[in-house]
């Protein structure tokens, strides 16, 4: 008996051991076996470790409870970094799995990453922006802070061996007030997305607004896809570094079409125009007869984007499409040139091709277009008109969360903002429903104190 005794003893002495070492340990090899060995965790993760083994401090006789209490304390919900804003999110999948959410700085967000707790570290495996496999730890620091470990990565952004430091708990639940009282981003090519932009209004009276017309550079129906990705990008990172806005609408298809790049480094939700503007007009499908007109411009229509977005709730039952690039629309909009017996007319001889094909339902595919909504309702009386607002709205609302929205009852602010020339911006918004509430700016994307023209190479309207 006494022999069993010694022999237990000296294996639970040779554990204590082993789990001392840390994880980097042969038999535990980390989330990665390619992966370079791991560094030793910090002291105070190690005297942790230490404690749980002795009996030391305050822990019970049940290794999983002690691991269970750490675990809730200080790993499981929203942790900020208090220098740069960085966030990150692990929550419990039910399956003895963890989410892990992160979102940093001006770079991007890594979602849906899949952890594990052990050995007081939690490991995570998740994809990188590029679709790759990127595997790290997260741990405590001395302060019960959090540190995320980079342990392997092919995303030059994010390398083997980065150390994200300084994530503490978010106090109370939800957003702060402070998150609630930041802007809302909305930006366009011209004067289309001020339509979106009352719709927003009125489905957030409580919300400050910030809209940027891109005057400077419409149309952007005709210019390159690498042009736009520059225009997408210096206008995103301006509402973030400047407006510090807390969501960003694309109040502009041209734009949404050509917007990969922001996917990879926007940290704040952001909302695009195509996708719910497609799925607002799949709600109701015939199980007969489909034909759906797309209004869109010359780039937008040459990348056949709606088609694809279309086909999603289309593709099992008999549809036809006609897309038809109707730039020409966008000049008429932005000169005003609408509700009027000439407008209808130069709407007709642009569509007369599709005058007798049944058409069920208009997507219009530019936000400038719901200005033309008389016109083309003359034309097709039978058809349904989907625009890009109502839809773009119930979006926001769904991004954001009831905690993420200012709904006090004060109104709030409006900014109206021109890369163009000011005063004929203010003459040409007249019609703008909120237009006397709004401050208006001027804005020179292209100075070189915001540094956009170097980073991004934007080019100058043709």
């Amino acid at each position: 008996m006494k022999k069993k005794k010694m022999k237990t003893l000296a294996l639970v002495i040779l554990l204590s051991v082993l789990l001392m070492q840390g994880c980097g340990s042969k038999a535990d090899p980390g989330p990665s076996a390619g992966a370079a060995a791991e560094p030793a965790l910090n002291a105070e993760t190690a005297e942790t470790a230490e404690t749980a083994e002795t009996g030391d401090g305050d822990v019970t006789d049940d290794p999983e409870a002690d691991e269970r209490k750490e675990l809730e304390e200080y790993f499981l919900g929203d942790f900020e970094k208090a220098d740069d804003g960085s966030t990150l999110s692990i929550a419990e999948k039910g399956d003895g799995t963890f989410r892990v959410d992160i979102s940093i700085f001006r770079l991007c967000n890594l979602e849906n990453g899949e952890g594990t707790f052990r050995n007081h570290v939690m490991t995570f495996d998740m994809d990188d922006p590029n679709g790759e496999s990127m595997t790290g730890r997260i741990f405590r620091d001395s302060d019960n802070s959090l540190i995320i470990e980079i342990t392997d990565s092919t995303w030059n952004y994010l390398p083997v061996g980065e150390r994200l430091e300084g994530f503490v708990r978010k106090s109370g639940a939800g957003a702060s007030s402070e998150e609630e009282e930041r802007p809302i981003g909305v930006y366009d090519s011209g004067m289309g997305g001020l339509i979106v932009l009352e719709t927003l209004v009125d489905e957030f009276p409580g919300e400050d607004f910030v809209f940027i017309a891109d005057n400077a550079h419409v149309p952007y129906g005709t210019k390159s896809s690498e042009q736009i990705e520059g225009y997408n990008l210096a206008l995103s990172e301006y509402l973030m570094e400047e407006q510090d806005v807390k969501a960003i609408c694309i109040a502009c298809n041209t734009a949404s079409a050509n917007s990969k790049e922001l996917d990879k480094i926007i940290k704040v939700p952001l909302i695009k125009a195509i996708g719910p503007t497609a799925a607002a007009a799949s709600e109701e499908i015939d199980p007969d007869r489909n034909n759906i007109l797309i209004l869109a411009t010359n780039l937008t229509t040459s990348m056949g984007v709606y088609e694809d977005e279309l086909d999603q709730y289309y593709s099992d039952v008999p549809h036809e499409y006609y897309s038809v690039a109707t730039q020409n629309f966008v000049t008429m909009v932005e000169e005003g040139r609408y509700g009027t017996e000439e407008s209808l007319e130069e709407v007709r001889e642009t569509l007369k091709d599709y005058l007798d094909k049944d058409i069920d339902k208009i997507v219009l595919g530019c936000t400038h277009f719901p200005k033309l909504a008389p016109e083309l309702s003359t034309l097709f009386p039978d058809a349904e008109l989907y625009s890009a607002g109502p839809a773009m709205a119930s979006l926001l609302r769904a991004e954001l969360g009831e905690d993420g929205l200012n709904e006090n009852e004060q109104e709030g602010s409006i900014t109206l903002i021109t890369t163009g020339d000011l005063e004929p911006f203010i003459e040409q918004t007249s019609w703008f429903k909120y237009a006397d509430q709004a401050d208006y700016m001027e804005l020179d994307l292209d100075d070189p104190d915001l540094n956009h023209e170097e980073e991004y190479e934007l080019q100058p309207a043709a």
